[in-house]
């Protein structure tokens, strides 16, 4: 399982989520986005320059 959370989620901070990831019974990957949002969005970055930061460490989770 591959999770990507951004540092600043209103709906749960990595720290929050991490019981919840240590309580799985899966292998998880957790890619944290710092300074990111629930969206991923990191406020003063370009969206794409953000993307590219997840973007490659998805690809090689999935290959």
């Amino acid at each position: 399982m591959l999770i990507v959370q951004g540092e600043r989620d209103a709906f749960g901070t990595p720290t929050e989520l991490s019981p919840v990831v240590a309580g799985l019974r899966a292998a998880v990957t957790l890619h944290v986005v710092a300074g990111g949002d629930h969206s991923l969005t990191v406020k003063g970055r370009p969206r794409e320059e953000v993307q590219a930061e997840w973007l490659d460490p998805a690809a090689a989770w999935i290959g």
